[in-house]
């Protein structure tokens, strides 16, 4: 009880530590445009301007990524195994704490536009108090914030297997497949120089057609590998579908597939 009451305190820690480094990174942005842009129209030649403006960008979210990282460097990238829910009687892997805060760091910099404009003959900048482009700049902020925010507090995606099939939770919808509904053979095992950020299972549609299954692997708190290989077992084998979200049957997946992963 002790070492998962850590975990997830570790885990809501990683999620909340995301916004501050949001405010970093959209604060850097925001000095980038109004004082060093300025400051780099004084420099010689077109090419070294640009080049300062975009090393103060790149700065300006690389280095609250980096600081992001290394304050949640404890916290696992990848669990080596599911979660059992003995309750649901599902496998379920959750949603990674440090994927969600890196994208919503990453989001709201992107978000952190201004309206500005440069005064004629001169190297000052000014903001902009009204207009369409203030409109734009506010409803591009708020978009990237409705599409980073809510993963983040929503623990989505996530996924879960049950003796029925595969649920994907989306930040959005939420989707359900059947067993008897997928391809065997699918998904394909992650390549060997690193894994798929997204694995594709195919469902046989009613006309015969296979239609391709997103699995958010990159985004979840579990090995791609066993990912992938625990569903085509599930698939191939339809008696191991009762022992889902099971402890036992959660060694016999481990003693089954362990060996397997990699080949």
């Amino acid at each position: 009880m002790t070492v998962r009451l850590l975990c997830a305190m570790s885990l809501r820690s990683a999620r909340l530590l995301a916004l501050p480094l949001c405010a970093l990174a959209a604060g850097f942005k925001v000095a980038v445009m109004l004082w060093l842009i300025p400051l780099s129209w004084r420099l010689p030649g077109l090419v070294a301007g640009q080049l300062a403006q975009l090393s103060g960008l790149l700065f300006s979210v690389a280095l609250p990524l980096a600081v992001y990282r290394l304050l949640t460097r404890s916290v696992p990238r990848r669990q080596p195994t599911w979660q059992v829910d003995p309750v649901r009687r599902a496998l379920v892997a959750p949603a990674s704490a440090v994927v969600a805060g890196t994208e919503v760091i990453i989001g709201v910099w992107l978000g952190a536009v201004l309206p500005t404009y440069r005064v004629l003959g001169t190297d000052q900048i000014r903001l902009r108090h009204g207009g369409v482009y203030l409109l734009l700049c506010v409803a591009i902020g708020l978009v990237f914030l409705a599409v980073v925010v809510p993963p983040l507090f929503t623990g989505r995606p996530r996924l879960e297997l049950d003796a029925t099939g595969i649920t994907v939770h989306r930040p959005w919808r939420t989707r359900t497949v059947a067993w008897d509904a997928l391809v065997a053979g699918y998904p394909k095992p992650p390549g060997k120089w690193g894994h798929h950020f997204t694995l594709t299972a195919y469902e046989v549609s009613a006309t015969g057609f296979r239609l391709p299954f997103r699995l958010p692997a990159g985004k979840l708190e579990i090995d791609p590998a066993l990912l992938a290989v625990t569903i085509r077992r599930c698939i191939a084998v339809p008696e191991t579908r009762t022992e889902i979200g099971t402890i036992p049957g959660l060694r016999h997946l481990i003693q089954d597939t362990i060996p397997t992963i990699g080949r």
